[in-house]
């Protein structure tokens, strides 16, 4: 196995297990492949992949790095989800055993992903790995990602993005009833009732959004969000094409709700 560079622990998946088949031979291949964006790609050299999702194993580790003509071998029970830098996306299943890409694959294109090394950097860091990615170590204060990936978070500040048809706030907490006002470049709200028990609120679609600051109080309490509306070609685009879109305006947050969501959906297929 032609490995580039591996993660220092080997902890347990923190993702659910799915079950699957067993193999009827030696080895049974389950292989779910998303071909996400269109373009093409040379076989002159070798794509760098990373694993951007880990359940079922201890043997591999989000982050890890591979030539995407690799060896790998997937234990029984087993998902990892594969992003290779030219944008095509594969989950192996196991048990498996071979090429992350076979030939066939390579021969279809993908659109190489320009922020590569903000996806890597956010792979790496610990908080992604408890909560999303599947190799945990207990580190109190994480925040999970948002349940969907257009949910704006509200228990912090910092960068989000939210398509232009509707803005909808996300809270981890949802004990208590709460007060909301928001301040912004396409106008102001007031008294906005956040009933306990519910974890999102939608501000009315007569709020016309715009790209810029946003300062949300919440029972007082102040975040300062940059707000970046998404373009229509971004609100249709394949998962690589929205996946690069949000960690080029450091919405990692959604960009983690997005790997999460792709790693579920391949293993429903």
């Amino acid at each position: 196995m032609r490995k580039l560079q591996c993660g220092k622990s080997r902890n347990a998946s923190a993702l659910n297990v799915y079950p699957f088949a067993k193999g009827k031979g030696v080895m049974q291949k389950l292989m779910t492949t998303f071909l996400l964006v269109g373009g093409m790609l040379s076989s002159a050299a070798n794509a760098e992949t990373i694993i951007i999702a880990v359940s079922g194993t201890e043997k591999f580790l989000p982050g890890d790095k591979y030539e995407d003509t690799a060896s790998v071998s997937v234990p029984e029970g087993a998902r990892i989800t594969f992003l290779a830098k030219t944008g095509e996306i594969i989950a192996l299943v196991g048990p498996f055993e071979g090429s992350i890409f076979n030939a066939s694959q390579r021969d279809n294109a993908g659109q190489a992903l320009t922020e590569w090394s903000a996806l890597k950097q956010l792979i790496g860091e610990p908080d992604a790995r408890i909560e999303v990615l599947g190799a945990s170590r207990d580190i109190e204060g994480n925040i999970p990602p948002t349940p969907d990936v257009w949910h704006v978070s509200v228990d912090s500040s910092g960068p989000r993005c939210t398509p232009s048809s509707q803005l909808v706030f996300w809270r981890r907490n949802a004990e208590k009833s709460q007060t909301v006002s928001v301040r912004g470049e396409s106008g102001s709200l007031k008294g906005l009732d956040w009933k306990s028990g519910i974890t999102v609120l939608s501000l009315p679609k007569s709020f016309a959004l715009k790209s810029g600051r946003m300062l949300v109080g919440i029972d007082g309490q102040l975040r300062d969000l940059e707000v970046h509306i998404a373009p229509q070609n971004i609100n249709d685009a394949k998962p690589a094409e929205l996946l690069n879109w949000l960690l080029e305006k450091k919405c990692n947050r959604q960009a983690l709700a997005l790997i999460k969501r792709v790693h579920f959906k391949a293993s429903s297929q």
